[in-house]
């Protein structure tokens, strides 16, 4: 897994969103701020068009929206915990928490496979999940997803 995939950086908490839209947008905005993309707009459809294919809400509060786009410069993974539950899709159990996956269109192998069942396996693990949903500390939340990349 490539080191610069996750980083301090790509943590953001006490996010005020009020559904999966206004998500997918800040998503494409920090996207654009970090340098994983310079065509938010792109970046925000692909995301789109993959919650159309399929929700990526998991339940338990746990979301994972990802795309693989041409727009995206660079494998990125950002963190988002949001101030209020929101609704990603009606019907559905309300997000706390969204695991964003950013692949490049042409990458190499199947590296936005390989996060995704990853993070997947590990957000079976209880106490993973849920030191996940409770803390609202950078570092730590950082260190919980370093640590179930393996980086």
């Amino acid at each position: 897994m490539e080191a610069n995939v996750f980083k301090k950086d790509n943590v953001f908490i006490n996010i005020n969103a009020s559904n999966k839209e206004d998500v997918l947008k800040f998503i494409s905005k920090k996207a654009d701020e970090l340098d994983i993309t310079k065509e938010s707009n792109k970046v925000f459809d692909g995301l789109m068009e993959r919650e159309l294919q399929f929700s990526t809400n998991l339940g338990e509060y746990i979301a994972i929206p990802h795309t693989k786009n041409d727009a995206v410069l660079s494998p990125a993974v950002l963190v988002l915990k949001f101030n209020e539950d929101i609704v990603w899709n009606e019907g559905e159990e309300k997000v706390k928490l969204a695991i964003n996956l950013l692949m490049p269109g042409q990458s190499e192998g199947n590296t936005h496979l390989k996060l995704l069942s990853t993070l997947s396996r590990k957000l079976i693990h209880e106490d993973f999940k849920n030191a996940l949903l409770s803390s609202n500390d950078i570092d730590e939340i950082t260190s919980l997803i370093n640590e179930a990349l393996g980086l």
